[in-house]
């Protein structure tokens, strides 16, 4: 089993995976996730394998895991030091294969520019055993969210200027995006 540490934009920052890592230790000591081979980050979201552009600045909130390769690097140690027996991860790269121009890191709902990232892999990264594969988690072209502000089950982020609209209720099928996502696939289809 693999249980989901979010991406590089929610626990990135030193103390977020430090404390992270005391909770995860916990909860997998006290046996009532069962047998936990590793960890899942990225899952239906767009923050890229690796980007040399982003660096530990303004643009990140001062963020040193900009990107999920340098944030798993950091997880690892963390997770690790923190007494966790096995720490593996899956990382989700169904639409990271290409920088979604976000405004902010949080930004998360139907980014426009998304592409597919790579392709799902058994052990992808020479110098990572740590890393199990590259695997496709969230389907591309599922919904985020509705960009309908009159909805029951509207999410300001929906509505960013980052947000592809008009986009459909979470978890329906999103074609446009889809289509995108093709378009920008990262390698190329």
């Amino acid at each position: 089993m693999y249980l989901d540490i979010g991406h590089a934009f929610w626990l990135g920052w030193d103390d977020n995976r430090q404390k992270a890592g005391k909770v995860y230790s916990k909860v997998i000591q006290s046996g009532a996730p069962g047998k936990v081979r590793g960890f899942t980050d990225n899952v239906a979201n767009y923050t890229p394998w690796e980007d040399p552009t982003l660096s530990r600045g303004p643009e990140t909130e001062w963020n040193p895991c900009p990107d999920e390769k340098r944030y798993l690097e950091a997880i690892h140690k963390d997770f690790t030091a923190a007494g966790i027996p096995s720490v593996y991860f899956v990382c989700d790269t169904s639409r990271n294969g290409k920088k979604v121009d976000r405004k902010h890191p949080g930004e998360w709902c139907n980014q426009t520019g998304v592409g597919i990232g790579a392709r799902p892999q058994a052990s992808p990264i020479s110098g990572m055993p740590y890393l199990d594969a590259f695997y496709w988690i969230k389907p591309l072209g599922e919904s985020d969210g509705t960009s309908d502000t009159s909805a029951a089950r509207f999410d300001g982020y929906c509505g960013h200027e980052t947000a592809m609209k008009p986009a459909p209720e979470a978890g329906q099928w999103f074609q446009k995006h889809f289509e995108q996502g093709l378009k920008n696939a990262n390698p190329p289809l």
